[in-house]
């Protein structure tokens, strides 16, 4: 009787050891948890600047004349790909990309990428008035016309705002050492440049009629319809 007794209480403590154990790797498996938990956006957060540094190149030197360079141009798409597979759905990336695709002798995949920005935002009007030059140069007057009355359609206010507030554009500024006036002056001379080519489309479709209600609508095209000769201004693209 006494050999059972005292294997029970044997057994008791073997399982109150058990327990305990269990207790303690379960609280530490908790522990360690909420600890991987806090820890690992900021882990995550390291890693990502860390693939993006190695991707980097001189956004001082993102310049046409630059992605005409085939190196360079794998360079500044690899960069901006990276951050848009990260960021997907910003159109600021896409804007960019279409540019550098632009200027890398790519005008189909540019087209492409301004197509996502402008999906991607009502105040992306960098993104309809890029897509409306590739339109222009390539004698598609009816969809370009298209594209820049849905430029000018864009608040300046609210077109600004959405420049001004894009952590990617914000990049580009800062490496160029743009100021946020040089910004507004530029984003105002392209309204007023959409608006020259608004009537230049409408003109070489012979729709004179409808050119003259829109003036009605658009100051700047209408200071362009009464404007006597004064060509297109030059098709390059509009990227800050």
């Amino acid at each position: 009787m006494g050999a059972v007794l005292v294997g029970l209480k044997d057994g008791l403590v073997t399982t109150r050891l058990k327990v305990a154990a269990l207790i303690v790797i379960a609280a530490g498996t908790l522990y360690a948890w909420q600890g991987l938990w806090r820890e690992y956006p900021k882990a995550r957060e390291g890693l990502y600047s860390r693939r993006i540094d190695s991707y980097m190149p001189d956004l001082t030197a993102l310049r046409p004349e630059t992605l005409r360079h085939p190196r360079e141009a794998a360079r500044y798409l690899a960069y901006y790909q990276l951050i848009g597979r990260e960021a997907s759905g910003t159109s600021g990336v896409s804007e960019l990309l279409g540019y550098c695709s632009y200027y890398s002798g790519d005008a189909a995949g540019a087209a492409g990428y301004f197509g996502q920005a402008l999906r991607s935002s009502s105040d992306a009007f960098a993104a309809r008035y890029n897509a409306g030059i590739l339109c222009f140069l390539r004698k598609d007057y009816a969809r370009a016309a298209e594209y820049f009355q849905q430029a000018v359609a864009v608040p300046q206010g609210r077109a600004f705002a959405y420049v001004m507030g894009s952590k990617v554009f914000s990049q580009f500024r800062v490496a160029n050492r743009i100021a946020p006036s040089e910004t507004l002056v530029r984003l105002q001379r392209a309204y007023g440049d959409a608006a020259l080519f608004i009537k230049a489309c409408l003109e070489e479709q012979g729709r004179s009629g409808e050119l003259m209600l829109l003036a009605v609508r658009y100051n700047e095209l209408r200071k362009a319809w009464s404007a006597n000769g004064g060509g297109v201004p030059a098709a390059g693209l509009l990227v800050f």
